[in-house]
């Protein structure tokens, strides 16, 4: 049972970690496209931006003191993760109904992990 929640706790941790690269990702995309469309951030914007940058940064700290090989592994995951985000936003844009359908498609893959999507799943789709 404990080997169970530590594995849980050890998921959680590293989807943390690979979202706030996800998150740093984006930022960074944001901030090209601005500079790209000759829009830059209002000064206000530009503080918080930088700001949260930071604080992903420092959230991710502790990843840079594992071996190389993990580092990549985390970083090649979020990557993954962000172009999957991408590419359901392109063909959902703001349809629920098809990124559901999308969502029980790659559900009907074996769970990998184990993990209990249940609550998430009736918060994100409001399924009973």
């Amino acid at each position: 049972m404990m080997e169970q929640k530590i594995k849980q706790a050890n998921i959680a941790t590293n989807i943390a970690y690979i979202i706030a690269d996800v998150m740093e990702s984006a930022l960074l995309d944001l901030d090209k496209a601005c500079q790209n469309a000759d829009k830059m951030l209002r000064h206000e914007e530009r503080r918080n931006f930088n700001a949260a940058i930071a604080a992903l940064k420092r959230l991710k700290q502790p990843v840079k003191d594992c071996p190389e090989c993990v580092q990549e592994d985390f970083g090649d995951d979020a990557d993954c993760i962000y172009q999957v985000i991408k590419l359901l936003i392109d063909r959902c844009g703001d349809d629920n109904a098809k990124l559901f359908q999308f969502y029980n498609y790659i559900k009907s893959f074996p769970s990998q992990l184990g993990m209990n999507l249940a609550d998430g799943e009736r918060i994100a789709f409001g399924i009973k």
